[in-house]
């Protein structure tokens, strides 16, 4: 019968697993979504400035409330 050698665990570090593939982070997520989704509604609500209302109607046009709002619904409740 051969015998079996028990061999020692490999430690790849911390550059292994920085390189596997992934989401991203979903607390960096949630708070990105959260101020995001905060500037958007504080910034329509207390300007009157024509400017900022224009960004945030393209904003909205180009990138769809869909994708801000998956970004916002990852943030804590308040």
């Amino acid at each position: 019968m051969d015998a079996f050698r028990c061999r020692r665990p490999a430690l790849p570090g911390g550059a292994l697993f920085d390189a596997l593939p992934g989401d991203a982070d979903p607390a960096q997520r949630a708070e990105t979504g959260a101020r995001i989704a905060g500037l958007l509604v504080r910034g329509a609500r207390t300007t009157a400035d024509e400017a900022v209302i224009g960004r945030l109607v393209r904003l909205a046009d180009d990138h769809g409330l869909d994708l801000l709002a998956d970004l916002w619904q990852q943030a804590p409740p308040e």
